[in-house]
This record gives structure tokens, sequence and C-alpha cells, in this order.
């Protein structure tokens, strides 16, 4: 299993009692570099980003590569744009930009090398039957990957969906080896099913992990405050157990993306737990 760190760019968070916001690879990419990790590309997380001064952005990321691959940073993985991106939207002109923004974010991966395009499957709880999510997702990946063909893998990233069939019965019924499943422990321990669960359901589909730790669900009412992103020796989870498991489990072709805040103390403890 390979191991990489998200660059979570245009991410606010908390360090030392003061808030910061935590800026794509000049701060993982020199941990990256020490600790032999790769690079999840995530500065284009943010759709607008694919617009506003993209060229200027797109050249800082490639230049930024280009160091970090001399300093023996091979592996590279993309996250895709994702706010309010919903491929089962039930507004077709929602779709189309979702639509879009995949095909941009299929290109800029590309033009990184990376093979590995990580995109949020869209679940929108209150909005969406789980019938209607799975049948409308299944329709918009098989044309999307007849329409655009290529040695690639999009990985579909559990964040608010509640079971593992959200996600597997998706990649089941598309049947292409395009379409695997990222699976984000953290957000996997604040559905109410276990990350063991998912783990095990999910395993067969599994091409990418993202792996960050948490407390479980200490808040009802904001969900999304329970998604606190620590490092993997902080928090409930066995996230040492899990990934032992995972490598048993899931195929040879499997990797796995930091995405905590503190890059370093992650770096750190994988070092510790004999995973680099």
């Amino acid at each position: 299993m390979e191991f990489l760190l998200s660059t979570v760019a245009d991410l606010d968070c908390v360090e030392d009692g003061e808030d910061v916001i935590i800026t794509d690879l000049d701060r993982t990419g020199p941990v990256a570099a020490k600790y032999g990790l790769g690079i999840e590309i995530a500065d284009f997380c943010t759709p607008e980003n694919l617009d506003k001064d993209f060229s200027e952005a797109d050249i800082r990321v490639k230049k930024k590569l280009l160091a970090l691959r001399a300093a023996n940073v091979r592996q590279v993985t993309f996250h895709s744009p994702y706010n309010e991106l919903y491929p089962c939207a039930i507004d077709p002109m929602i779709r189309k930009v979702a639509y879009l923004r995949y095909e941009q974010a299929l290109s800029l991966a590309a033009s990184y090398g990376a093979k590995k395009i990580v995109i949020h499957a869209g679940w929108l709880e209150n909005v969406y039957f789980k019938s209607f999510f799975i049948k409308e997702s299944v329709g918009f990946w098989i044309d999307f990957l007849d329409r655009h063909p290529g040695d690639y893998i999009i990985c579909l990233e559990n964040v608010t969906e509640t079971a593992p069939d959200f996600l597997t019965e998706i990649i089941r019924q598309v049947n292409d080896d395009r379409l695997r499943i990222c699976l984000d422990i953290g957000h996997a321990n604040i559905t109410g099913t276990s990350p063991e669960e998912w783990l095990e359901k999910c395993a067969p589909y599994i091409s990418h992990l993202h792996v960050h730790n948490n407390k479980g669900v200490i808040n009802t009412e904001n969900k999304a405050s329970n998604d606190l992103h620590l490092p993997p020796g902080e928090g409930v989870m066995d996230v040492e157990t899990l990934l032992l498991k995972a490598k048993k489990l899931c195929g040879q072709d499997l990797t796995a993306a930091i995405e905590a805040w503190k890059v370093e103390e992650a770096a750190i403890w994988l070092k510790e737990h004999d995973f680099i």
C-alpha cells in the first residue's frame, strides 16, 4: 500500500489556538519528500479554482510537483472539485455542471500524471431517495466513462452516505474497472455504521483510502463538526488495525492519502507504525 499526503488546500483549521489556512504543496510537499510519501493534489477541490486565475494555479502546482519529483515524490493522485456538485441532481442543468467539472478534473489529473481521481459520490440527506441516488448515479457514470476512454480510475468517496451499499451498488451496476471506491474511514466513523463494516463490505471495490481520525459522533445537531481530520493516532478509531485489514482485503493497487491537518504528526505516526 502506497501512502500519500493530501494538500487539503483552501481549508481553515486551528493550530496552537490560531486560525490558519492550509496551503497546498508549500506545506505538505516538504513533509512528503522527507518521509518518502506521495501527494494528493487537492488544490482544485473548490470549483472556482478551476476558473479564477486558473492558469496561475496550474503553473504553480506543476512547478512545485516538478521539484517534488526531483526529491523522489513519485505517486500522485488528484482530488476533484466537490462543492455543490451532484451527479444524481434532479435538475439536469446541475448535472451538466458536475459533468463539466469532472471533465476538467480528468484533464488536469492527466497533466499532473495522476491516474486516480477522487470524486465525492454526492448523496444529500433529505433531498434524494436512496434508490433515486443509486439509479441516477449509475446512469451518470456509465455515460461519463463511455464518453471518456482512457487509463484512469475514478474513486467515489463516501462523505455523508450512511451505509456501504450506497457506493457498492453504484460500482457493481456500472461494472467498469475505471470506477472504484475511495473509502474515507474518518467519514465512515461518523455515519452510524462502523468503519470496520464499511471496509469489509466495500473491500472488493476499494482502490484508494482517505485516512484521518475523529472522536465519533459528538455533535448530533451539526454533523459536519464531527469531521475533525485528526492524525491517525488521535481520536477513537484504531487506524492501525483498519489499515492492516485493508492491506489484506483490498487489491494490490491500494493507495491511501492522509487527510489530517497535522501533516508531519501523521507522517511520523506512519513511520512509527511501520507503514513507511
